[in-house]
């Protein structure tokens, strides 16, 4: 439905995740996040980024390739589609009830509503058009396809 792939978690931060590929060269992964507090209650996050190592903002990956949904809800959104406690406007958070069919076809609607909103982020077309010009320069040079993978892969 929202074209996301499950994705096998073998060592993540993210208690569950799913990617898709964008532009063909980045990767958008939604990781979700399992409250320690409150038995039943998740939180979600976009990641865009041309590694799939979840939450990575070192380097030249700026912090804001990764933000959880609730902050591009807006108010009227979010006091639909959330508990009450989470749409006060001083609250950017935003956790759904996954024991709730209802919460959980809110927290769909609120996937739809803000995955355009965290792409359409001003960083992150800075990303798609750095991604866009600068690796399939170094793929063309052969010379420079070990540096690039140095770079993505780190030097171990």
């Amino acid at each position: 439905m929202l074209g996301y792939r499950k994705v096998i978690l073998g060592s993540s931060v993210a208690d569950a995740l799913y990617l898709k590929i964008i532009d063909n060269q980045l990767y958008l992964t939604l990781g979700f996040t399992y409250s320690n507090f409150n038995v039943g209650k998740f939180t979600a996050a976009f990641y865009l980024s041309k590694v799939t190592i979840w939450g990575a903002v070192w380097g030249d990956i700026p912090p804001e390739s990764y933000e959880r949904i609730g902050a591009f809800l807006e108010a009227t959104e979010r006091l639909e589609l959330l508990q009450e406690e989470y749409t006060k406007n001083y609250v950017n958070d935003s956790w759904w009830d996954m024991n709730d069919i209802g919460a959980m076809e809110k927290f769909l609607k609120a996937v739809q509503i803000t995955e355009d909103r965290f792409l359409a982020q001003p960083v992150q077309a800075e990303v798609r058009t750095f991604i866009a010009s600068y690796v399939p320069f170094v793929l063309s040079r052969p010379e420079l396809v070990f540096f690039w993978l140095s770079l993505v892969l780190g030097d171990k």
